[in-house]
């Protein structure tokens, strides 16, 4: 059908086609489980908004990232230069880490962002889409040029290093320097403490410094972050 040129015919052969069982008709879920599912969503939910994760001096921590990527030399170390672009940026640890990740300026405060994860190997992961950046664009890009320099010393050249393989080689130090980087973020906890967690800390400083009036902060995770 994509491709154009689905004659009738097809149409009417796939029409008569069996997919699915015939026993899928009887495997359906009462509504009362329906009904219970739905109220476990909705507790699970409000356990979330009770144990939201707060970051006291938050602005104090973004500055300290700023001013770590303004000064980025190859001599730093990996979580010392990973940290501080995953804050400003928002993305995954294994999307800043991964040599397969692209980055090309957009405007003064923004870049194309080449190389989102978990899209199921679908187009989206492989077409460029534009995130705010919470430092200036050149300061950003330097500091990734710096990472990949200092990358290209210590990785095989020419191979393709899998999401597994990246989170193996850089995960460890970056949930250990994580603490020390930014005291803030306490230890413990499912969600308190996590690398992930910068993730939405650079979502909500979006949120609060661009585009507080104009979408609503689910729409903005969705649009910045590349979710589905």
């Amino acid at each position: 059908r994509k491709v154009g040129g689905w004659p009738a015919v097809a149409e009417d052969a796939l029409s008569r086609c069996k997919i699915l069982p015939e026993c899928l008709d009887k495997f359906k879920m009462s509504e009362a489980e329906v009904t219970e599912i739905k109220k476990q969503k909705a507790e699970a939910q409000k356990q979330r908004d009770i144990n939201i994760v707060k970051i006291p001096h938050a602005d104090s921590m973004l500055q300290t990232a700023i001013s770590n990527l303004e000064r980025a030399k190859s001599t730093d170390s990996y979580p010392h230069l990973g940290l501080s672009l995953m804050l400003v940026s928002g993305r995954r640890m294994t999307e800043i880490y991964s040599p397969k990740s692209q980055f090309r300026q957009a405007g003064a405060y923004s870049v194309f962002f080449l190389g989102q994860l978990k899209k199921k190997g679908d187009e989206e992961g492989r077409r460029e889409f534009e995130i705010p950046l919470l430092c200036p664009a050149p300061v950003f890009l330097r500091a990734v040029e710096v990472l990949r320099a200092k990358q290209a010393q210590d990785m095989e050249k020419d191979k393709i290093y899998s999401e597994e393989e990246i989170n193996t080689r850089y995960g460890g130090s970056a949930r250990r320097y994580l603490h020390k980087l930014w005291p803030a973020v306490k230890r413990g906890g499912k969600r308190n403490g996590c690398v992930h967690l910068l993730r939405s800390c650079y979502a909500s400083f979006v949120f609060y410094l661009y585009e507080r009036n104009k979408y609503s902060l689910h729409y903005l995770y969705k649009s910045i972050l590349g979710h589905g």
